[in-house]
């Protein structure tokens, strides 16, 4: 919680919200093991149309939540 003597925001965060960005390279990486299971469904023809539909729209969230936080800059933390 943000009170109103947090300096937080001027120096930025701490060791400890380390592994939080770690999580988003997790995400990065699953967001493409996704992409890629989308397209192999399509082309292999792996279930009804419904569920790929679904999958597929399920991938379309989860890279349009990666665009969203790549706009934010929380992908270029290293």
């Amino acid at each position: 919680m943000i009170t109103k003597n947090d300096n937080r925001l001027f120096y930025g965060l701490g060791n400890e919200a380390r592994p939080w960005f770690t999580l988003l390279f997790l995400f990065v990486l699953l967001c493409l093991l996704m992409l890629a299971a989308a397209i192999l469904g399509w082309t292999q023809r792996y279930g009804s149309i419904w569920r790929r539909v679904y999958y597929t729209l399920l991938t379309l969230a989860g890279l349009a939540i990666l665009i969203i936080l790549a706009s934010w800059g929380m992908l270029t933390i290293l």
